[in-house]
């Protein structure tokens, strides 16, 4: 972690709608994938008496790996991410490993138990000191488009997968879990890590 990463200055003329996923906010669900698939799942449920073969993970023959490039990201972001979500990080082509199901991007995948992961470093420093966002940013409406796109996602999975979202502090950490509470395969937790947490 670089002097430069501790000692970013936010400020709400650059950063009022920061959301290290902005850059997603363009994905949309591709259902054509999982239509097939849905339907032969069907067909193979009504033939079997087998309950459990029919609760299969239906994100995994639908989910593959990308790679993302992330230059504009902190050190404490990249090392969150990877400490979330065991993911690779290549620092010379500053390329991190991701997941994408339906077109829609995860952070980390577990498919043994049918878990996407969302990793989120640094954000209580846009919280007041109500535990309220600050008035001048706006990154919690991405935050919430990202977790409707997830939901949509677990949704046309026939609600197999789950979704847990991370957070690196706990201010943050308390309001997305009320915000997100919606969400029926979203779960929000407050997963601190010493080493940055000491840092952020």
């Amino acid at each position: 972690i670089t002097d430069e990463d501790r000692n970013i200055v936010w400020s709400a003329e650059v950063h009022a709608d920061f959301w290290e996923d902005d850059d997603l906010g363009e994905e949309s669900v591709d259902t054509s994938a999982v239509q097939t698939k849905a339907q032969s799942k069907t067909e193979e449920c009504e033939k079997t008496e087998t309950k459990k073969e029919c609760q299969a993970c239906l994100a995994i023959p639908v989910t593959s790996e990308k790679y993302r490039k992330v230059s504009r990201w902190s050190a404490i972001t990249i090392n969150y991410q990877r400490f979330i979500a065991k993911t690779k990080y290549n620092p010379v082509t500053q390329m991190i490993q991701e997941f994408q199901c339906l077109k829609v991007t995860f952070d980390g995948w577990r498919p043994a138990y049918c878990l996407f992961l969302e990793a989120k470093a640094r954000y209580d420093q846009f919280f007041d000191i109500e535990g309220e966002p600050k008035s001048w940013w706006k990154g919690q409406v991405s935050a919430r488009n990202q977790a409707k796109r997830h939901q949509v996602v677990c949704d046309v999975l026939e609600g197999t997968p789950h979704v847990e979202w991370h957070f690196l502090q706990p201010v943050s950490s308390s309001y997305f879990k009320m915000l997100f509470s919606e969400y029926k395969n979203i779960s929000v937790h407050y997963t601190s890590c010493v080493n940055l947490a000491m840092t952020a």
